[in-house]
């Protein structure tokens, strides 16, 4: 089923982006994996507390993008809402289903508050986001600390759920509007030309 075509100005194409590059950056998230050797390393040395700095610090960049991303698409999507209530359920559960970021990213945007309540700790950060467990003091032994579906974005929304809410709303819009026109035509004239060569 091909969507209808919508007009360049349309909200739908800016939030189809969006929802795009936040499952983007949830990607990039996801690929985040630490030298495990030298963060676990037993060593006087510095090497190890760098290589974990490193490691949260990417994870913070490209989860500071998802949430970035998810804040204006939640724009758009109210956007779209008022101008076409075939999304209203959706587009009410998506904003909805994210509400929670809008208080995280305040408090993420104080910088202030922020130190404070982790003494801007790689350790402290880790634990906010379910990658080590709430009551460890420092890492464990044996720590992989990749951020799978339960990695709470801005300690509040676990990636799984997100990523199943963008995608489903993602989807849905791509079945109501033709965001790839030019892709459509090109398909059309492939298939064309396939039907004379048979």
């Amino acid at each position: 089923m091909t969507g209808q075509p919508a007009p360049s100005d349309h909200p739908v194409f800016l939030l189809a982006e969006h929802l795009d590059m936040t499952l983007a950056a949830i990607e990039d998230l996801q690929a985040c994996q630490p030298e495990i050797a030298s963060v676990n390393a037993q060593s006087a040395s510095a090497r190890p507390q760098l290589a974990l700095i490193e490691f949260v610090n990417e994870l913070k960049r490209h989860e500071m993008s998802a949430i970035v991303r998810v804040a204006r698409a939640r724009e758009l999507t109210r956007t779209l809402v008022r101008r076409d209530k075939r999304f209203a359920m959706l587009g009410g559960l998506f904003v909805g289903g994210t509400a929670a970021l809008d208080e995280a990213v305040r408090g993420m945007l104080d910088k202030t508050a922020n130190d404070f309540t982790t003494g801007a700790d790689p350790v402290g950060y880790l634990r906010s986001r379910g990658l080590i467990d709430e009551e460890a003091g420092n890492l464990p032994a044996e720590a992989t600390m990749s951020a799978s579906d339960d990695f709470r974005i801005a300690g509040s929304i676990e990636i799984g759920p997100l990523v199943d809410l963008v995608v489903t709303f993602l989807n849905t819009i791509e079945l109501h509007f033709d965001l790839f026109p030019e892709l459509s035509e090109a398909n059309d004239v492939t298939r064309h030309e396939s039907e004379l060569v048979n």
